[in-house]
C-alpha cells in the first residue's frame, strides 16, 4: 500500500499468516500486519532493518557529538541537584524524603565514581552522557525497520528539552528517560524482562507509577491477569525499597504527613502553573520568592504540620505562559500531530493499537497530565511524557498516513522550528511576559500550519486501518485475540 526508499511494497510483504496469536518477541516495527485469513489484513510499508550494531555505533557518535558541543562544564550544582549530590556521595540520611527515594542515579554515580576515580561531579557528567547514548540507541532500535525515514530518531532528540537536561546532568530526567526506553524496548521483545527495568525506573523516580499504572491497565484489557499481577508486585517492591530509604532521611520541612502533603501539591501546582496564582506559606517563603499580598493565620484545628501561616501573592502570567510554552514546544510539533490523529473522525485513523504502543500511549497521556500538577518547573516534568511522542505517534503516523520525501522534510523542519524557536527567542530577549509570549505564538504558529499540512495529508492519503480490526494484529496494528 505504502512506498519505501526501498521500492514498492510486495502484497504479501511484513504480514504474517495464520491463525492465532502472533509472537510478541518484537520489535515495534518487526512486523506491521498479521493475516489471519482475511484478504484486507493491512500491509505497512516496511524499510529493510538495520543491522543492530550499525544503529549502536551511530548513537555512540551521535552522542559523542552532542556530548561536545552540548557540554557545559563542570558546574556545581544548582537547585534540586545538590541533594543528589549529596546522595552521591554517601549522605542519604542529610536530604530530605522527597529526594531520598530517588536511590539508583546518584548510587550509580557513586560506583562510577568509584571504579574510575573521578570526582562526583564528572561521574555525574559520564552517567548523563551514557543515558544519552542508551537513550538514542534504544529509540533507534525501537523504530529501526518502519516506513520513517531513518534520520527520524536523530531529529526527535536533537531538541532543546535534552538539551537542557543534558545539560543539568545532576537531574534524573534524562537517566529515567534512557531507563524507560529500555523498559520499552524489552517489553518489545519479551515482556517479562521487562520487569526488572521497571523496578530500575521505580527506584530512580516515583513518578514511574504512572507507567507502571499504564502497563497494568493495558495488561487487563489484553486479559494477562498473570502479567498484570507482575507488574504490581514489581511496582509493590519498589515502593518497598523506596520507603526503607525514606525512613532514613529528613521529613519534610512542613513536617506533613507524605500522603497529605503530595495531595496538597496538587491544587497548589494548578493554581501555580495553569492558573498563574501563586500562594506562600511560611514554610517555604526562602523557595516561593515572592511577598505576600495578604496573609492569613492557620486555624489550629487544621493540623497542618510547621505551616502556621499562608498568604496570597497575586496573579503571574508569565507562569501560564510559560506552561503553555512547554506543553506546546517541547515536543514540536507533536500537540498538532496528536489533534490530527486522536480527535473526530480521525480517531479511526489510530483505533487499533497492539499492547507496547498502546502502553506507551497510555503512559504519556498520564505523565502529560502530571506535568502540571507534580511540581512548580512543567519545563522539566513535560518530558516524562516522550514515549507518547518518539515512539506511539511515529509509528501511528506511519500506518495511519502514507507521507511522501517532501512530506517527511516538510514536517522534520516544522519539528525543529516548533522545538528551537521558543528556545531560542527565551534566551535572545529578556525574561519577561513578552519573551513568552512571542515563544508562545511561535509555538503555536508552528503547531497550526502543521496541523492544517497534517489534516491535507490525511484527505489525500488512503488511512491505513484495517475495515475489520479483528483481522489485524501485531505491534502496531493492534488485535481482539489478545
Amino acid at each position: 500500500m505504502f512506498a519505501s526508499s526501498s521500492g514498492p511494497i510486495q502484497p504479501d510483504q511484513g504480514v504474517r499468516r495464520g491463525r492465532g496469536r502472533p509472537p510478541h518477541n518484537c520489535y515495534f516495527s518487526e512486523y506491521m500486519g498479521y493475516d489471519s485469513g482475511s484478504e484486507s489484513a493491512l500491509v505497512t510499508a516496511q524499510r529493510p532493518k538495520a543491522a543492530a550494531w550499525r544503529i549502536l555505533v551511530f548513537a555512540a557518535l551521535a552522542t559523542a557529538v552532542l556530548g561536545v558541543c552540548w557540554f557545559p562544564g563542570f558546574k556545581p550544582p544548582q537547585s534540586d541537584g545538590g541533594w543528589y549530590r549529596m546522595m552521591a556521595q554517601g549522605h542519604t540520611r542529610d536530604v530530605y524524603f522527597y529526594y531520598a527515594g530517588r536511590i539508583l542515579h546518584p548510587l550509580v554515580v557513586r560506583t562510577v565514581s568509584a571504579l574510575t576515580g573521578l570526582d562526583t561531579t564528572a561521574s555525574f557528567f559520564a552517567v548523563g552522557v551514557a543515558a544519552l547514548g542508551v537513550l538514542f540507541g534504544c529509540l533507534g532500535l525501537l523504530l529501526n525497520g518502519s516506513a520513517l525515514p531513518r534520520p527520524v530518531p536523530a531529529v526527535l532528540l536533537c531538541c532543546p528539552a535534552v538539551l537542557i537536561v543534558f545539560q543539568n546532568y545532576y537531574g534524573q530526567e534524562l537517566f529515567h528517560a534512557a531507563l524507560v526506553a529500555a523498559f520499552f524496548l524489552a517489553f518489545c521483545r519479551n515482556r517479562w524482562a521487562a520487569l526488572p527495568l521497571l523496578f530500575a525506573c521505580y527506584i530512580t523516580r516515583e513518578s514511574t507509577i504512572l507507567l507502571s499504572l499504564a502497563a497494568i491497565a493495558i495488561a487487563l484489557r489484553y486479559k494477562r491477569r498473570g502479567y498484570a499481577i507482575a507488574l504490581a508486585a514489581t511496582t509493590a517492591c519498589g515502593m518497598f525499597v523506596v520507603s526503607a530509604a525514606v525512613s532514613q532521611a529528613i521529613p519534610n520541612k512542613h513536617q506533613l504527613n507524605p500522603v497529605l502533603m503530595y495531595a496538597l501539591k496538587v491544587p497548589y501546582n494548578v493554581c501555580y502553573n495553569l492558573l498563574g496564582l501563586v500562594f506562600w506559606t511560611d514554610t517555604n517563603a526562602a523557595t516561593t520568592l515572592c511577598i505576600p499580598a495578604r496573609t492569613a493565620a492557620v486555624p489550629a484545628w487544621l493540623h497542618l504540620g510547621a505551616i502556621h501561616t499562608i498568604g496570597f501573592c497575586g496573579f503571574s502570567p508569565s507562569n501560564v505562559f510559560g506552561t503553555a510554552v512547554s506543553y506546546l514546544a517541547t515536543f514540536g510539533i507533536g500537540p498538532a500531530l496528536a489533534i490530527c490523529l486522536f480527535t473526530g473522525k480521525r480517531r479511526a485513523l489510530a483505533s487499533h493499537h497492539d499492547e507496547t504502543v498502546s502502553v506507551a500511549l497510555l503512559y504519556g497521556v498520564l505523565a502529560l497530565v502530571a506535568a502540571a500538577v507534580i511540581g512548580n518547573t512543567p519545563e522539566r516534568y513535560v518530558l516524562y511524557a516522550w514515549p507518547l511522542f518518539w515512539l506511539a505517534m511515529p509509528t501511528v503516523l506511519v500506518r495511519a498516513v502514507r507521507l511522501r520525501s517532501r512530506d517527511w522534510l516538510i514536517l522534520g523542519a516544522l519539528y525543529v522550528s516548533a522545538a528551537w524557536l521558543p528556545f531560542v527567542i527565551e534566551r535572545a530577549l529578556a525574561p519577561g511576559i513578552h519573551t513568552l509570549g512571542f515563544a508562545l505564538i511561535a509555538a503555536l504558529a508552528c503547531n497550526a500550519y502543521a496541523f492544517t499540512y497534517l489534516m491535507r495529508a490525511v484527505s489525500s492519503a488512503k488511512a491505513a486501518a484495517p475495515t475489520d480490526a479483528a483481522s489485524v494484529t501485531g505491534p502496531l496494528a493492534g488485535s481482539k485475540d489478545r
